[in-house]
């Protein structure tokens, strides 16, 4: 999946200004009507609906819960794509200074045998956290 349009730092500023949204006002609201200040069928009918307001402004700070986590998701994952492609443009410039060396410098030859190895690895293993994050970010979108 390409994550390369998705701006993950506005997307979790964005999700972070819906930080005011808060269920346990509704609930106070909710709890303060007490019978004393009035006693009718309307009033039992406005706190059942100020539960459920509570219930699903509960599940909507879930819900934005799981997307901020989802960005901070992208942003890695947009991070690791970044240090692939620049490991794996590290590993075409040895390969073809290797291809390139004298026959008998046996001294670059190792250096580059090496330096091949090194990146080689680094890119396995960004290889693998992108694998890992997009596991993540599958988990937390479903």
């Amino acid at each position: 999946m390409a994550y390369e349009s998705v701006d993950a730092r506005l997307l979790k500023r964005t999700l972070g200004t819906m930080k005011d949204i808060n269920a346990n006002k509704i609930k106070n609201l909710s709890s303060s009507l007490s019978d004393s200040e009035w006693n009718s069928v309307g009033k039992g009918k406005i706190k059942i609906a100020l539960r459920e307001l509570s219930n699903e402004i509960d599940n909507l700070e879930s819900t934005i819960g799981e997307y901020k986590n989802t960005a901070s998701y992208i942003e890695k994952h947009k991070n690791e794509q970044k240090n692939l492609n620049s490991y794996n443009n590290k590993i075409k410039e040895y390969e073809r200074k290797l291809r390139n060396c004298a026959p008998n410098d046996e001294l670059s030859k190792e250096t580059y045998k090496k330096l091949l190895y090194n990146y080689r690895k680094k890119a396995a293993g960004a290889n693998s956290n992108i694998r890992n994050i997009q596991q993540q970010i599958n988990k937390t979108i479903r």
